[in-house]
């Protein structure tokens, strides 16, 4: 019967165990010059993109409330420029 002991993931509670899981990975990803370029490149598009994202949607919200705060002036005053006396 199996025991909490045998359990493959036993230890991952631990923060150091994930800390130094880490470590090591990084530090094989920082010696293979190959997967360093492949690794870097990765992480270059996908941050590049998310700050393209975020960029984007910054200037697109911006842009949809000065249009509307816009549309809204001019709704404003046409209502008090000719609406009824």
């Amino acid at each position: 019967m199996a025991t909490p002991d045998d359990c493959p993931m036993r230890g991952f509670a631990d923060h150091d165990v994930i800390a130094e899981g880490f470590v090591k990975g990084f530090r094989q990803i920082v010696a293979d010059d190959e997967l360093f370029q492949v690794a870097s490149h990765k992480l270059f598009v996908h941050l590049s993109g998310h700050t393209i994202t975020g960029v984007n949607r910054w200037f697109g919200a911006k842009l949809l409330a000065a249009l509307g705060a816009a549309l809204f002036a001019a709704g404003l005053w046409l209502i008090v420029r000719f609406g009824q006396k």
